[in-house]
């Protein structure tokens, strides 16, 4: 990884320019950089960093017609182009929300992953209903907080797995019952639950289809080629992609507004130590919260 000034090409039909104030560290930016995403992004670099970010509109392409220069916008750069850990990025209309009055760049650059991640599979796959009982393995991390709050919002229970440490913070969520996933054998529940999110990427799918009631869904953050061969035969398997489209995006801008969905803050960077923060977090190090760097 290295830092690099080049010049910001113009934007094409239906994309948006945004001048970056905060972009947040992902998963995926390591993903992308290792090779693992190379059926979706390609396999030629050097390529552009980053997915999360928020900002101000600086220009729009032709048919743009959501956005003009000045709003405030958080959101997602499409995959195979990436760029949010940059001073601009180039994102399509549909990756991009404005970002409300009431929430902060901060909270706003935290949200797209994350919450697509979680709509995706709750509302897309799981068609989730109030009433439902939803257990979210992973459920202190970022998809899986966004899981718990987006599940919580449909009217439903969430129960859940974390480390220990994170006990505390997801019981403030309102998740019951919680369980350490290094020493539960999450096998054994006695729950049956309607809906089985894997935010984690850690559950076997053999355990996540055993916790599920009749009618019950297991939804699987891991998708493998295996994975997408299996669910055509075993319905209840739902491997998930984190999908995008302006509906999203806008029902997680009103849910943000509203004061139903915020995701906790860590630790922020500038561009500057970005090489750093980035390597220490693919190297494994854990952090309590989003990281985000700052672009000013």
């Amino acid at each position: 990884m290295k830092l690099e000034k080049c010049e910001l090409r113009s934007p094409g039909k239906g994309e948006v320019v945004v001048k970056v104030v905060f972009a947040a560290i992902n998963p995926i930016d390591w993903k992308v950089r290792s090779g693992h995403l190379k059926m979706v992004t390609g396999k030629n670099f050097p390529r552009a960093m980053g997915s999360d970010f928020s900002g101000t509109v600086m220009s729009v392409g032709p048919g743009v017609t959501r956005f003009k220069t000045g709003d405030a916008v958080f959101g997602m750069a499409h995959i195979r182009d990436g760029g949010a850990l940059g001073e601009a990025v180039i994102a399509p209309e549909a990756f991009l929300a404005r970002k409300p009055g009431v929430v902060s760049f901060e909270d706003a650059a935290c949200l797209a992953t994350p919450g697509v991640t979680a709509w995706n599979g709750l509302i897309d796959k799981a068609k989730l209903a109030a009433g439902k009982h939803v257990f979210v393995n992973g459920c202190a991390g970022a998809v899986g907080d966004a899981a718990v709050q987006l599940a919580q919002m449909c009217g439903a229970t969430v129960s859940g797995s974390c480390s220990d440490a994170s006990i505390p913070r997801a019981r403030e969520r309102g998740v019951h019952p919680l369980f350490d996933y290094r020493t539960t054998d999450l096998s054994r529940l006695a729950g049956r639950f309607d809906v089985v999110y894997d935010t984690a990427g850690t559950m076997k799918v053999k355990i996540g289809l055993g916790l599920l009631g009749a009618g019950g869904v297991f939804l699987d953050i891991d998708p493998t080629p295996g994975k997408f061969l299996r669910a055509i035969f075993e319905r209840r398997l739902k491997p998930i992609i984190c999908s995008a489209r302006a509906d999203i995006l806008d029902g997680l801008a009103r849910a943000a507004g509203a004061g139903r969905l915020r995701l906790p803050i860590s630790e922020i960077v500038q561009l500057g130590d970005a090489i750093e923060v980035v390597t220490a977090l693919e190297g494994g190090r854990k952090s309590n919260g989003k990281v985000l760097i700052r672009m000013d």
